[in-house]
């Protein structure tokens, strides 16, 4: 609205499912463009990029320069720490950066128990390519930076470094480095199922082989989330969402837990993408969308749920608090030869009221209670003639609650951890003057299937 000069109640955006999105796609550049060129010719307009335009002005990540200082007790235990973080922001200070300032608070300790702590974070103005919002803006390159000081600490020192980790790591009762007061810490345990699945401390396999371990925690983030569920009189469900799919898989994710309350199976369950007329917009930004996304659902589904219960037991004269949902029947509990099918009851609400069964609820989600916490051991081998390093193992162990559909899951962790090793040892986005000289996926050198052990 405006780059546009319109209201923004002029303004009515309809996502469509997209791939591979992670913040990279959230910059609006190209809209006015697309927007300008359409109002002139009267026509829809699409714009597609080149691979050569996506690099060019694909809004990486910000580069940064950081500096850390950390007082240490002599057995080890973290009393202080100071940092300064300076994000190359780009032309613009490019997008949303104001979301890596605050990314870098939470990478810069928040996973140790540090008394005193402090950091200053700047976005800077330069003649570069603008930075934009991608996977976790501002986080990994403060937490590259931690580790890599932990690792420094830990050899200085003499301690072995996951013995630094396990003494430092904030537990129950205790304050993170950033002031956050979590429930439910999983961080020791996280760390513990990452070095036993990955034999650490037990002899290496070669005189040029080294093993490395990370440790991070990052909270989900808060937005407003909106659900619509609706049933017909056939108990086909619609699930309404304003959280746009981006390729996780999240619209799979809140037909299960839609499905779930309503006793019904997923096939009958379908996904509607709703526009921004529909309700609070959400971007799917935060990685909230299967804590906040999802709640949303089940208490749109939760609401669809009690009118059919209290339906049901003026039908069938059954006690209200028992009935049940499960399997696509409606049944009293402990008593299932008094029940129904899920459509047979739905026919009948839909006839007695003229209307389909709906429900819409929004969520709102507040500053979190709760952290997720992941720990990496890396083991590599190094060849002294050439420095080429050969990833030979690769160990990731996450704290996530309950996992709502293992396949996505696990593919968010294989994506997540083949990209963390083109970052670490292939790819590079070359800037010469502020232009961009990589200019094909070639000269990038993203990783392939034969880089991943």
């Amino acid at each position: 609205a405006d780059a546009l000069g319109l209201p923004e109640e002029q303004i009515r955006v309809n996502p469509c499912g997209i791939g591979g999105d992670f913040g990279g796609k959230s910059p609006a550049m190209n809209v006015p463009i697309a927007y300008f060129l359409a109002k002139s010719s009267g026509r829809p307009v699409k714009m597609i990029m080149s691979y050569i335009e996506e690099l060019v002005a694909g809004n990486p990540r910000h580069p940064s320069f950081i500096t850390i200082k950390t007082g240490v007790k002599n057995d080890g235990t973290f009393m202080a720490r100071e940092s300064r973080v300076i994000y190359n922001g780009g032309a613009y200070c490019g997008f949303r950066g104001r979301a890596g300032l605050a990314g870098s608070r939470d990478a810069a300790g928040g996973q140790y128990h540090i008394p005193n702590f402090q950091i200053d974070s700047y976005m800077i103005y330069t003649n570069n390519v603008p930075c934009g919002s991608y996977r976790a803006p501002g986080q990994p390159q403060v937490a590259f930076a931690v580790e890599s000081h932990t690792d420094m600490i830990a050899r200085e020192m003499g301690i072995d470094p996951y013995e630094l980790r396990l003494k430092n790591v904030v537990r129950d009762g205790q304050m993170s480095a950033t002031g956050a007061r979590y429930n439910h810490l999983r961080g020791e345990e996280t760390l513990k199922a990452a070095a036993d699945a990955a034999d650490w401390g037990t002899p290496k396999s070669g005189p040029y082989v080294g093993r490395g371990m990370s440790l991070g925690q990052r909270p989900q983030g808060q937005s407003v989330y909106s659900a619509k569920v609706t049933m017909d009189e056939n108990a086909q469900v619609i699930y309404h969402t304003l959280v746009p799919e981006t390729g996780t898989g999240i619209h799979t994710v809140g037909r299960q837990v839609v499905a779930e309350d309503l006793g019904v199976p997923v096939e009958d369950v379908k996904a509607v993408q709703m526009d921004t007329d529909g309700g609070s917009a959400d971007s799917g930004a935060g990685s909230g969308s299967s804590v906040g996304g999802t709640h949303a659902a089940l208490g749109a589904a939760e609401g669809v749920r009690q009118h059919l219960t209290l339906m049901a037991a003026e039908f069938y004269g059954w006690p209200e608090e028992r009935i049940m949902f499960r399997g696509g029947r409606v049944f009293v509990e402990e008593d299932a030869e008094r029940g129904v099918s899920i459509k047979e009851l739905a026919s009948k609400v839909v006839a007695a009221t003229g209307a389909h069964i709906s429900f819409s609820k929004v969520t709102t989600a507040e500053e979190p209670d709760i952290t997720c916490f992941c720990a990496q051991v890396a083991e590599v081998e190094v060849d002294p003639e050439t420095g080429e390093v050969n990833l030979k193992k690769f160990v990731t162990a996450h704290d996530v609650g309950t996992i709502h559909n293992p396949i996505t899951h696990q593919g968010q962790i294989d994506g997540a951890v083949i990209q963390g090793v083109g970052y670490a040892l292939m790819e590079e986005l070359v800037s010469d003057a502020g232009h961009i000289s990589s200019l094909s996926m070639g000269d990038v050198k993203t990783p392939s299937i034969n880089d991943i052990p």
